[in-house]
């Protein structure tokens, strides 16, 4: 078990200001304490964080580390936008591959992550489109999970179909790393 004086500069203090939050940001410290999650600054064009997943005997496992864009480790420590961003992704941590790869997974993660969010003194405005994702149930309902998704998609994608995204990466007018593949995840997890 990891403690906050295991990490350094930038990723310390943003560790001690979930530490000092919400109960989300609270769990979410706790979570990468306990869990010993490296913390990784990518030095890339990419404007968030991600997790890997990994292969091992019993299946697909995610790997114990958070990836930083520059963009995201340059704000400061107490941004609004940073903190929520780590919670939603130890959310998906929590959670395990199987969940975070579906609909249900990502439903999840959002709606936690931009609760926190406008619990924090320094957020912003979020979209009609999280506004709307935030009134729905956290529910296994094919019903509810469809509209989860089409609203990230809406959000995310400006509304754009499966094929329209495909072509559109085929053609080179977006790369695939700036597609939010909504749509090619199953509405539930796979195994439970």
């Amino acid at each position: 078990m990891s403690t906050l004086d295991d990490y350094g500069g930038w990723t310390k203090n943003i560790l001690e200001n979930l530490n000092t939050t919400w109960k989300e940001g609270l769990s979410t410290a706790e979570y990468i304490f306990r869990n010993d999650v490296k913390v990784v600054t990518v030095d890339n064009n990419a404007t968030n964080m991600w997790w890997k997943v990994k292969v091992t005997p019993t299946g697909l496992k995610i790997q114990n580390t958070l990836y930083v864009s520059r963009f995201i480790a340059g704000k400061e420590a107490d941004d609004a936008w940073a903190l929520m961003l780590f919670v939603h992704e130890t959310r998906h941590m929590q959670q395990g591959f199987w969940t975070a790869f579906s609909v249900y997974g990502e439903m999840e993660a959002w709606q936690e992550g931009f609760r926190f969010y406008q619990s924090l003194p320094g957020h912003v405005y979020v979209s009609p489109f999280v506004e709307q994702l935030l009134a729905l149930p956290l529910s296994h309902e094919r019903d509810v999970l469809k509209q989860a998704r089409d609203l990230i998609n809406l959000d995310q994608n400006g509304g754009s179909s499966f094929f329209q995204q495909v072509g559109s990466v085929l053609k080179k007018e977006r790369s695939f790393n700036d597609v939010y593949w909504i749509h090619a995840l199953p509405l539930n997890p796979i195994f439970r």
